[in-house]
């Protein structure tokens, strides 16, 4: 069974507050575990410097669909 993995990728304006943009991701990722999503948060070391990638993993589509439809409960896939 194919896993899917979604990828946010966030560049942060100098000058921000490095602690809020963490402590913005650290809640995000309860949020995303809460719905059975696998979450980890990267900071980009090669390529686009500078950048984060928020990321949530999946076992299934089926498991991925669950979390969504929890997290969005008002918006269907047709």
């Amino acid at each position: 069974m194919p896993a899917v993995v979604m990828q946010f990728v966030s560049h942060p304006r100098p000058g921000s507050d490095l602690a809020t943009i963490l402590q913005l991701a650290k809640d995000g990722a309860t949020l995303w575990k809460k719905h059975g999503a696998d979450v980890s948060y990267w900071s980009v070391i090669g390529g686009e410097v500078g950048n984060y990638a928020f990321v949530a993993r999946f076992d299934s589509v089926e498991a991925y669909g669950r979390t969504l439809a929890a997290l969005a409960p008002g918006i269907r896939a047709e």
